[in-house]
């Protein structure tokens, strides 16, 4: 069982305008533990980029995430922002300005905009229709969603991406929050990201290549460290294990929705 990690609130710094993210030398390892789970990771996230993380199961990419909003502080080396260690900014502040969406998403008993907004402000409206939940929308703002979504009819994870977007965050967090949706929805979605929010940076982790085949750039890790990096298509000629999980989930020419769990999960 893993500690509960508690991280310090000491910092005074603001995020004004723009967010560049920035790992350098980062490892971290759990208090219990000795190994780390991610080690030596270096990149850079300008905004308005978008950024893939695929990757083996238990490969850190959860970890990793886990950094950005700080959930857990590196173990070694430093995270910034804007060329500042991540601690130097107030950690509400900090939050404020990423939208995370991890694997299981929370729900209370409340009204749908409710459980957008969360008592914040935003449009919930566009949010859900941008996070292809037209069809949930239409059942209106005050519907009532039961404890834990059980009434959502899988249209969870997109109310859980809405009230992401509906922060208006400068770095959306995607951690494989893709893999609920079906192949063409996953699509849309991507498209809606890009037409509507090109000033976000994106994170995405999934267990579909598909899922992050358009980004600017994709780091594959294996045992927590980045052992490739590129476009899609420049992985798919350096890095052989890139290349062979996306050839078994998209075999016969499109994409088999039972091989994708095949590596990426």
């Amino acid at each position: 069982m893993q500690t509960e990690v508690v991280v310090s609130d000491t910092g005074t710094e603001t995020i004004k305008d723009t967010m560049t993210l920035q790992f350098d030398d980062v490892s971290y390892h759990y208090p219990e533990e000795k190994r780390n789970v991610i080690q030596a990771i270096n990149f850079e996230l300008k905004p308005g980029e978008v950024m893939g993380i695929v990757g083996l199961t238990g490969s850190g990419k959860s970890t990793l995430l886990k950094l950005i909003p700080r959930f857990a502080d590196a173990t070694r080396g430093t995270v910034r922002i804007n060329n500042q260690p991540i601690q130097d900014y107030q950690l509400k502040n900090l939050r404020d300005n990423i939208g995370f969406v991890s694997q299981s998403a929370q729900f209370i008993k409340g009204t749908l905009e409710y459980n957008i907004l969360l008592g914040g402000t935003g449009d919930a409206s566009q949010a859900l229709i941008d996070a292809q939940g037209a069809d949930i929308l239409n059942k209106g703002l005050d519907s009532i969603i039961e404890m834990e979504g059980k009434n959502l009819s899988g249209g969870q994870r997109r109310v859980s991406i809405a009230r992401a977007l509906a922060k208006k965050p400068k770095i959306l967090v995607f951690d494989d929050s893709f893999s609920a949706l079906d192949f063409l929805t996953d699509r849309n979605l991507r498209d809606s990201l890009a037409k509507n929010y090109t000033s976000m940076s994106q994170i995405i982790v999934s267990r579909r290549t598909t899922s992050v085949m358009d980004a600017n750039k994709i780091l594959v890790l294996d045992d927590g460290k980045i052992v490739a990096s590129g476009t899609h298509d420049e992985l798919m000629q350096t890095s052989e294990l890139y290349a062979t999980i996306h050839r078994i989930q998209t075999e016969g020419g499109q994409t088999n929705e039972k091989n994708e769990s095949l590596s990426l999960t």
